[in-house]
């Protein structure tokens, strides 16, 4: 959340504890605050929707959606 540009994002997906990246990561309190408020908002999101784990996935209306029957509709198969 707190990179800028897409590729700043996706090289933070591949970052893990065991990472330099992740080890030397330097993050300013200003930067630590707006992402908390960021990541409040998101949870109360969440709870207000009923999303009890992850991944939940919700339609353009916001309503609930089913994985299995969602990737049924495509053709695949879950066992």
């Amino acid at each position: 959340m707190s990179k800028k540009t897409n590729d700043g994002k996706i090289a933070a997906m591949h970052a893990t504890k065991d990472t330099p990246e992740y080890k030397n990561r330097k993050i300013d309190s200003t930067t630590l605050k707006n992402l908390t408020v960021k990541l409040d908002e998101q949870i109360e999101l969440g709870r207000e929707l009923g999303v009890a784990g992850t991944p939940a996935v919700f339609d353009k209306d916001g309503n609930k959606a089913s994985w299995v029957e969602m990737l049924a509709k495509y053709g695949i198969q879950v066992n």
